[in-house]
């Protein structure tokens, strides 16, 4: 899944967990909420590869869309609509700041180890 053998898979599903955790609980911070959620995800994943983060990333958007989407296929279907719709809503006004946060991240933990490494 993730290229680099310094990541496991492990590490990438903690990543993606605390970025699904964090993300739930500052839903009601606007646009800070999902910018630390993406930073302490991007800094957990210790990926040195974006892309790598991003494909995490977008994994939590993927899973709280599919939640999303079982709102709607509840039994009871007008509160299903609007419970799923909000959330899709939510996630995607979110997006953006997480997928910026989680790109700090990941760079902040590039130059935390490019400065140890070149530290004596």
């Amino acid at each position: 899944m993730v290229h680099n053998k310094d990541v496991s898979l492990k590490q990438f599903v903690s990543a993606c967990s605390a970025t699904a955790v964090l993300l739930l609980i500052l839903v009601w911070l606007p646009s800070a909420g999902p910018f630390i959620a993406g930073s302490v995800g991007g800094w957990l994943s210790r990926s040195p590869a974006i892309a790598a983060a991003m494909l995490f990333t977008v994994s939590v958007v993927i899973a709280g869309m599919i939640a999303g989407t079982t709102g709607i296929l509840t039994g009871i279907t007008g509160i299903g609509v609007v419970i799923g719709a909000a959330s899709w809503v939510i996630l995607l006004l979110h997006f953006g700041p997480l997928v910026i946060g989680t790109i700090v991240g990941v760079i902040a933990r590039m130059a935390l180890d490019l400065y140890q490494r070149r530290r004596p």
